[in-house]
């Protein structure tokens, strides 16, 4: 696992080169927590996660962006994603409860998508106001 501290003078050159195809949905915890138990009764999965990169917001000392590959696999799933590695992001806020993080924001990218690492989402690539 790798900690990284961003400061204010660090930014994302890269970020008009990026290549994204991208499907948002916007989903509130319940519907995240079904979709999750509808995946999970069909039985066990295996999930492998690597690569983990942890980076602090330069002025927003609550904020993270974490960054890992993942794969998982389950014989039984119907979710064709879910058998295909990818790139997540989250942004974990621990301002209002440390033991109950808000995640704003996750992202998966499956592999085939991601032409090169400056296609992944990181924490500089959100605009954030305090």
């Amino acid at each position: 696992m790798e900690l990284l501290k961003a400061n204010e003078e660090q930014s994302n050159p890269f970020a008009k080169k990026k290549d994204r195809k991208y499907k948002t949905m916007l989903e509130d915890k319940r519907d995240y927590v079904s979709l999750l138990k509808e995946t999970f009764k069909t039985g066990p999965i295996t999930l492998d996660m690597a690569d983990i990169k942890i980076m602090q917001h330069h002025k927003i000392k609550t904020l993270y962006g974490v960054n890992f590959t993942q794969a998982w696999y389950s014989a039984e799933t119907t979710i064709p994603e879910s058998q295909h590695p990818g790139y997540v992001f989250l942004m974990i806020d621990f301002n209002a409860d440390i033991d109950n993080p808000m995640i704003h924001v996750k992202t998966w990218q499956p592999t085939a998508n991601i032409k090169s690492s400056l296609d992944v989402y990181y924490l500089y690539d959100f605009q954030i106001y305090d």
